[in-house]
């Protein structure tokens, strides 16, 4: 009941309430679809999140896992570029067989990427990658830390 006094009251700051939470709403929905695999051929209201990565570290290695499902490793790509770790997978499509008919399709399709800084401690020189059952694990040694420091006397 107050809440509805209070819209009678303010009329147009209960429609900018409205038409903020539409826009913020319509923020994240753009945000999440931008982050997807897309659907197969259009079709069918499956989606694939981007690949959930997990980053641990023991006392001698950084270890990092990635969900990938579905995914060949010949279509798995791994680059390292200024202490940035960047793993792509593309999912190949299924050729659909003629004449079948589909009732629905989930199963999704597409290429994915994603991006770590490691930290300076991480020796990527020395990286290993397998990938087991849908998860591709990657150990990196840890190193000593670069002495960066330079000091400066005052005159």
């Amino acid at each position: 009941c107050k809440r509805q006094k209070q819209e009678q009251s303010h009329p147009h700051r209960t429609m900018t309430l409205s038409l903020f939470r539409n826009d913020f709403g319509r923020l994240f929905d753009d945000m999440e679809s931008s982050l997807d695999f897309p659907s197969a051929g259009g079709k069918g209201g499956g989606r694939q999140s981007t690949m959930a990565l997990d980053l641990a570290e023991n006392e001698n290695e950084y270890i990092v896992k990635a969900d990938i499902p579905g995914v060949a490793k010949e279509d798995i790509v791994i680059d390292i570029k200024d202490n940035l770790l960047t793993l792509k997978a593309e999912r190949k499509s299924a050729t659909e067989t003629k004449g079948d008919h589909y009732h629905f399709v989930e199963r999704s399709y597409g290429a994915v990427s994603r991006s770590l800084r490691m930290p300076e401690t991480a020796d990527l020189t020395s990286c290993k990658a397998k990938l087991n059952d849908g998860v591709l694990q990657i150990t990196i040694d840890k190193r000593e830390p670069p002495v960066n420091t330079k000091r400066i006397l005052i005159e």
